[in-house]
Parts: structure tokens; C-alpha cells; sequence
């Protein structure tokens, strides 16, 4: 949930910057998020550091955000290439991710997420994040 908030704030941030002068290009901008979060293979709290290159594409009312991530754990983790999609529209907020963490003694990770908000309906259509957020690759996911 607390990555939901980190996107909502980045995105909240790119659209009170956003000036119609940019309105066709890409505002490029990078932010760096750090928190804690819990091994899906071991269960041991570790610390995550994420870096991300935003690009963010306005069209009128309509907003694409890209973010390129990388990141590193105090466990021993690195991320090379995260993806997270935002879209933004009169009906919809869209947000996805999908990072794959990887620890030289052979763990992996993959943290992946999905969530749909109809503005129209005021509901929320999609929501897929924990216990699926977070889960350890080729070995047992700790986490309930």
C-alpha cells in the first residue's frame, strides 16, 4: 500500500507541475523512495531503496506516467529495470508495476501490482496487492 501512496504523491507532484506549454511532450523528472519492507524468502525485514526516472505525458485531461526504476536492499537485493505504467483519465486511474529483485546468493523476488479506479462508478474495479504484491521466485514465498 505504501508504494499506491508513493505513485499517488509522484503523480500528484508531475500534474500541479504540469504547464500547457509541456502539455505535448514529456515532463521528465526522478525521485528516490526508501522504506521497509519484508523479505518474501526469509521473512527479515530489509531495508529497500528505489530510484526512478519519471516520464509523464499530458493530454488535456489525460495522464501517462512511465517510471523506470532501480534499487537496492540492505539484504543483498538489486533491482536492474522496474516498470510502472500510471494512467489517468476522467474515468479511470490505472496503475500497474512489476520489478524483479535479484540477491547474488541466487534469490529473487518479484513485486507486481494491478489497481483499476472507475471515477464514473466510484468504485474500485482492481485491486491486486498484498499477500500477491510481494513473493519470493524458485523457493518458498514466506509471507502469509
Amino acid at each position: 500500500m505504501r508504494r499506491i501512496l508513493v505513485f499517488g504523491i509522484a503523480v500528484g507532484m508531475m500534474m500541479a507541475m504540469a504547464v500547457p506549454a509541456l502539455a505535448d511532450k514529456p515532463a521528465e523528472s526522478a525521485f528516490t523512495d526508501t522504506f521497509t519492507d519484508i523479505d518474501a524468502c526469509t521473512g527479515e525485514p530489509m531495508l529497500i531503496t528505489i530510484n526512478y526516472s519519471v516520464s509523464e505525458h499530458v493530454h488535456g485531461n489525460n495522464v501517462v506516467a512511465h517510471f523506470r526504476a532501480t534499487g537496492e536492499t540492505d539484504a543483498g537485493y538489486t533491482m536492474t529495470n522496474g516498470v510502472q505504467h500510471i494512467v489517468e483519465s476522467e474515468q479511470v486511474f490505472t496503475l500497474q508495476f512489476n520489478d524483479i529483485w535479484h540477491n547474488p546468493d541466487g534469490r529473487k523476488m518479484k513485486a507486481s501490482g494491478v489497481l483499476v479506479f472507475n471515477f464514473n462508478r466510484g468504485e474500485l474495479q482492481v485491486e491486486k496487492f498484498p499477500p500477491d504484491t510481494l513473493r519470493c521466485l524458485g523457493g518458498e514465498t514466506i509471507l502469509p
